[in-house]
């Protein structure tokens, strides 16, 4: 669908953070309609200080690509890294799935600085951003699709308010089996260096 969208309709393709109180990062006029997808690009990257450093930006545009192969990913982050390098990640996955991911990520071979759970801020960035999700899917669904779209953004925030804090990810592959009623997503901010 975002293939229907004007180049300059589509920057940033993330949920979008916002913090309480806001992080009122200053923004030139033609970012403003953006802030909330640069938040999160800014809160990843100032986990720690880039400034004289070279930086290689690697997205998953629509999502998925790299998930498949997550170990390998990993792998491959820590090849291309120098000595001491830092990988900034910001990422989701549903309670089914979480078990699997921090298995990934303690068997990777890098050094986990921090990490974090930012449900709360990833949820408020998408309420803020509701009005872009409008916009989005009047220029790209078919107007009988529109309403489901917009749910979709809604099912997200949900999900990521239902699992809003570190302790809920305590036991969650055994709490939580997958199922539609009792699952619930979780989006995380992790710092790592490279183990060479």
């Amino acid at each position: 669908m975002t293939r229907k969208l004007k180049d300059d309709d589509l920057i940033f393709i993330n949920y979008g953070y916002e913090e309480e109180p806001p992080l009122n990062l200053p923004l030139s006029a033609e970012d403003e309609a953006n802030r909330y997808f640069i938040n999160l690009y800014h809160v990843t990257a100032a986990q720690t200080d880039i400034r004289g450093k070279r930086v290689l930006e690697v997205g998953c545009g629509h999502g998925g690509g790299a998930s498949y192969r997550f170990p390998r990913f990993l792998s491959e982050v820590n090849r291309v890294l120098r000595p001491g390098g830092d990988f900034l990640y910001a990422d989701h996955r549903q309670s089914h799935r979480i078990s699997a991911w921090e298995h990934d990520l303690a068997n990777a071979p890098l050094q986990m600085v921090s990490h974090r759970v930012i449900n709360a801020e990833v949820a408020r960035g998408i309420e803020k951003n509701m009005d872009w999700a409008r916009y989005t899917a009047e220029r790209t669904a078919p107007r009988l699709l529109r309403p489901l779209v917009l749910r979709g953004h809604k099912v997200v925030q949900e999900r990521l308010e239902k699992g809003s804090t570190e302790a809920d990810v305590a036991g969650s592959s055994e709490s939580h089996n997958g199922s539609p009623d009792g699952s619930w997503d979780h989006f995380r901010l992790y710092h790592f260096t490279s183990a060479q």
